[in-house]
Protein backbone atom coordinates (compact mmCIF):
# COMPACT_ATOMS: atom_id res chain seq x y z
CA UNK A 1 0.00 0.00 0.00
CA UNK A 2 2.63 2.53 0.68
CA UNK A 3 4.28 1.65 -2.71
CA UNK A 4 0.97 2.57 -4.42
CA UNK A 5 0.81 5.59 -2.30
CA UNK A 6 4.81 6.38 -3.47
CA UNK A 7 3.80 5.68 -7.20
CA UNK A 8 0.53 7.86 -7.41
CA UNK A 9 2.14 10.73 -5.61
CA UNK A 10 5.40 10.62 -7.99
CA UNK A 11 2.95 10.47 -10.96
CA UNK A 12 1.23 13.34 -9.79
CA UNK A 13 3.86 14.93 -9.11
CA UNK A 14 5.20 14.75 -12.85
CA UNK A 15 2.36 15.98 -14.45
CA UNK A 16 2.37 19.24 -11.98
CA UNK A 17 6.16 19.78 -12.61
CA UNK A 18 7.02 17.98 -15.53
CA UNK A 19 5.79 20.16 -18.35
CA UNK A 20 6.30 23.37 -19.02
CA UNK A 21 3.16 25.08 -20.56
CA UNK A 22 5.63 27.77 -22.32
CA UNK A 23 6.64 25.08 -25.05
CA UNK A 24 4.76 24.70 -27.87
CA UNK A 25 5.10 22.76 -31.37
CA UNK A 26 5.72 24.39 -34.35
CA UNK A 27 5.64 22.25 -37.49
CA UNK A 28 7.55 23.16 -40.84
CA UNK A 29 7.50 22.12 -44.57
CA UNK A 30 11.08 21.89 -46.19
CA UNK A 31 10.39 21.53 -49.89
CA UNK A 32 14.00 20.80 -51.76
CA UNK A 33 14.59 21.24 -55.56
CA UNK A 34 16.10 19.81 -58.36
CA UNK A 35 18.19 21.79 -60.43
CA UNK A 36 15.54 22.04 -62.77
CA UNK A 37 13.44 23.78 -60.34
CA UNK A 38 11.06 20.68 -59.93
CA UNK A 39 10.06 19.46 -56.16
CA UNK A 40 12.51 16.35 -55.54
CA UNK A 41 11.95 15.96 -51.70
CA UNK A 42 9.18 17.54 -48.99
CA UNK A 43 9.03 16.81 -45.29
CA UNK A 44 7.93 17.89 -42.29
CA UNK A 45 9.53 19.05 -38.80
CA UNK A 46 8.21 19.42 -35.68
CA UNK A 47 10.10 21.18 -33.52
CA UNK A 48 9.55 22.44 -29.63
CA UNK A 49 9.78 26.04 -29.28
CA UNK A 50 10.13 27.50 -26.29
CA UNK A 51 9.52 31.83 -25.74
CA UNK A 52 12.14 32.27 -28.77
CA UNK A 53 11.69 33.92 -31.41
CA UNK A 54 11.98 32.34 -34.41
CA UNK A 55 14.36 34.77 -36.76
CA UNK A 56 17.16 33.53 -38.94
CA UNK A 57 19.35 32.73 -36.00
CA UNK A 58 16.48 29.78 -34.83
CA UNK A 59 16.31 28.87 -38.96
CA UNK A 60 20.51 28.25 -39.15
CA UNK A 61 20.11 26.37 -35.64
CA UNK A 62 17.50 24.09 -36.64
CA UNK A 63 17.88 23.50 -40.32
CA UNK A 64 21.66 24.70 -41.17
CA UNK A 65 20.48 27.90 -43.66
CA UNK A 66 21.51 31.00 -43.91
CA UNK A 67 25.19 29.05 -43.73
CA UNK A 68 26.43 32.53 -42.73
CA UNK A 69 25.14 35.21 -40.46
CA UNK A 70 26.63 37.91 -38.81
CA UNK A 71 26.21 37.95 -34.94
CA UNK A 72 23.87 40.84 -35.23
CA UNK A 73 22.27 42.92 -37.83
CA UNK A 74 22.15 45.90 -35.74
CA UNK A 75 25.08 47.48 -33.52
CA UNK A 76 23.77 50.77 -32.48
CA UNK A 77 27.44 52.11 -31.71
CA UNK A 78 28.75 51.56 -35.52
CA UNK A 79 27.05 53.95 -38.29
CA UNK A 80 27.63 54.58 -41.87
CA UNK A 81 31.21 52.70 -41.21
CA UNK A 82 32.85 49.45 -42.03
CA UNK A 83 35.08 47.73 -39.59
CA UNK A 84 37.26 44.80 -40.33
CA UNK A 85 37.87 42.18 -38.00
CA UNK A 86 40.96 40.08 -38.57
CA UNK A 87 41.55 36.54 -37.03
CA UNK A 88 44.69 37.17 -35.55
CA UNK A 89 45.14 41.07 -34.74
CA UNK A 90 48.88 40.10 -33.82
CA UNK A 91 49.59 38.70 -37.51
CA UNK A 92 50.77 40.15 -40.32
CA UNK A 93 47.47 41.44 -42.17
CA UNK A 94 47.21 39.76 -45.12
CA UNK A 95 44.88 35.97 -46.72
CA UNK A 96 47.60 33.62 -46.89
CA UNK A 97 48.06 33.81 -43.00
CA UNK A 98 45.57 36.03 -41.67
CA UNK A 99 42.14 36.01 -42.42
CA UNK A 100 39.12 38.93 -42.27
CA UNK A 101 35.35 39.67 -41.69
CA UNK A 102 34.07 43.01 -42.69
CA UNK A 103 30.86 44.49 -41.49
CA UNK A 104 29.28 47.82 -42.98
CA UNK A 105 26.86 49.97 -40.99
CA UNK A 106 23.94 51.84 -42.91
CA UNK A 107 22.86 55.50 -41.02
CA UNK A 108 20.31 53.34 -38.87
CA UNK A 109 23.23 50.84 -37.36
CA UNK A 110 21.93 47.94 -39.57
CA UNK A 111 24.52 45.70 -41.15
CA UNK A 112 24.31 45.97 -45.24
CA UNK A 113 27.07 43.98 -45.84
CA UNK A 114 29.12 41.11 -44.49
CA UNK A 115 32.29 39.16 -45.73
CA UNK A 116 34.80 36.97 -45.10
CA UNK A 117 38.33 36.85 -47.14
CA UNK A 118 38.51 32.78 -46.78
CA UNK A 119 40.91 30.32 -46.01
CA UNK A 120 41.60 27.95 -48.94
CA UNK A 121 43.54 25.86 -47.39
CA UNK A 122 41.41 25.19 -44.30
CA UNK A 123 38.02 24.66 -46.88
CA UNK A 124 36.19 28.17 -45.35
CA UNK A 125 35.10 29.61 -48.42
CA UNK A 126 34.79 33.58 -49.47
CA UNK A 127 31.47 35.12 -49.01
CA UNK A 128 30.38 38.56 -49.51
CA UNK A 129 27.17 39.07 -48.39
CA UNK A 130 24.80 42.04 -48.99
CA UNK A 131 21.60 42.93 -47.16
CA UNK A 132 18.17 44.36 -48.01
CA UNK A 133 15.46 45.37 -45.04
CA UNK A 134 11.82 45.80 -46.04
CA UNK A 135 9.82 48.95 -44.56
CA UNK A 136 9.37 47.16 -41.12
CA UNK A 137 13.15 47.60 -40.64
CA UNK A 138 13.98 43.27 -40.97
CA UNK A 139 16.00 41.36 -42.89
CA UNK A 140 14.23 41.18 -46.64
CA UNK A 141 17.08 39.50 -48.84
CA UNK A 142 20.45 37.80 -48.20
CA UNK A 143 22.55 37.95 -51.37
CA UNK A 144 26.45 36.42 -51.97
CA UNK A 145 27.51 37.84 -54.34
CA UNK A 146 30.81 35.49 -54.80
CA UNK A 147 30.83 32.04 -55.99
CA UNK A 148 26.99 31.04 -57.18
CA UNK A 149 25.95 33.73 -56.20
CA UNK A 150 23.41 32.25 -53.44
CA UNK A 151 20.60 34.28 -51.87
CA UNK A 152 17.26 33.79 -48.92
CA UNK A 153 14.38 35.50 -49.19
CA UNK A 154 12.51 35.78 -46.17
CA UNK A 155 9.11 36.38 -45.16
CA UNK A 156 7.85 37.34 -41.77
CA UNK A 157 4.15 37.31 -40.39
CA UNK A 158 3.01 40.39 -38.13
CA UNK A 159 4.62 39.52 -35.06
CA UNK A 160 7.96 39.43 -36.99
CA UNK A 161 8.63 35.64 -37.15
CA UNK A 162 9.93 33.94 -40.19
CA UNK A 163 7.48 32.47 -41.71
CA UNK A 164 8.96 31.37 -44.97
CA UNK A 165 13.09 31.37 -45.98
CA UNK A 166 13.44 30.44 -49.48
CA UNK A 167 17.04 29.51 -50.26
CA UNK A 168 18.30 29.99 -54.07
CA UNK A 169 21.53 29.06 -55.96
CA UNK A 170 22.27 31.26 -58.73
CA UNK A 171 18.83 32.46 -59.12
CA UNK A 172 17.32 28.90 -59.07
CA UNK A 173 15.30 27.44 -56.14
CA UNK A 174 17.19 25.25 -53.73
CA UNK A 175 15.37 25.03 -50.58
CA UNK A 176 12.00 26.46 -48.60
CA UNK A 177 11.40 26.24 -45.64
CA UNK A 178 7.90 27.39 -44.30
CA UNK A 179 6.21 27.68 -41.25
CA UNK A 180 2.64 26.16 -41.03
CA UNK A 181 1.68 26.48 -37.90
Amino acid sequence: MKQLITFIFTLISLGLFGQSPAISHKIFKVTEYNIGGSVSREAFDTIPIDTQKINLAFYKLHFFIPHYLPQSFIDTTHKKVTITVWRDINEVKDFKDNWKHEYTYDSLSRVVRYSYSGCVICSDMAYNYYVTYNAYGEVAKITNFIGSHDSYQIQYNIKGDVIQLDYLRSGNPEKQIKLLK
